[in-house]
């Protein structure tokens, strides 16, 4: 989830805590919204929307999954230029 203003923090907890979340070995990711505002660049003719900020958020999780991660900026270059048509046209 993006971190905006103070609203992610309640429902990151309630995640967090949530039973059979924690069952299923579910990892809850908070992202600064400058590192998800700079990946969307990648992707130049999008349009601003709830629903496809939500599939550049699942994008850049596909490819940087947390801060110890190694990816580097050409793997996350090419997954974006690999997968524009799942942004662009909401498929």
């Amino acid at each position: 989830m993006e971190a905006t203003n103070l609203y992610w923090w309640h429902l990151s907890q309630a995640l967090h805590d949530d039973p059979q979340l924690t069952a299923l070995r579910t990892e809850i990711a908070v992202i600064n919204p400058k590192v998800i505002d700079g990946f969307k660049r990648i992707y130049t003719d999008i349009p601003k929307t709830d629903a496809l900020d939500a599939r550049v958020i699942a994008a850049l999780l596909a490819v940087w999954t947390s801060p110890s991660n190694t990816t580097s900026r050409h793997e996350v270059c090419t997954f974006a230029t690999a997968n524009p048509v799942s942004l662009s046209h909401g498929e």
